[in-house]
């Protein structure tokens, strides 16, 4: 198995930040986000960076500086507390369910 996919197998429990934060943080911890919605909100900045990526090396900068923006602006939303993935997926989830239409 490779080092990557010993690292995806782990569900964070390798992950050095992780391991810093619980010795900070004393109090006992609850996850509070589903396992479905994590991945789904590390596939979209999977997206964002890999677009960025490809759009800088074929030469496109407005479009890379663009994905990355989005990168950011998520980013920059979750540590005020809003999770734009989180409604993403939400409105993901009503379409598919045929629950949201246009008034």
């Amino acid at each position: 198995m490779g080092d990557s996919s010993r690292w995806a197998l782990s569900e964070g429990r390798l992950n050095p930040f992780v391991a810093i934060a619980k010795i900070l943080l004393k109090g006992k911890g609850e996850e509070t986000q589903a396992l479905e919605l994590t991945r789904f909100n590390n596939t979209l900045a999977i997206l964002f960076l890999t677009l960025a990526l490809v759009s800088f090396g074929l030469g496109w900068p407005i479009a890379g500086y663009i994905f990355s923006a989005f990168l950011l602006l998520a980013a920059s939303a979750a540590l005020l507390g809003y999770c734009i993935g989180c409604t993403v997926y939400f409105w993901v989830k009503q379409i598919r369910a045929g629950r949201f239409r246009r008034t």
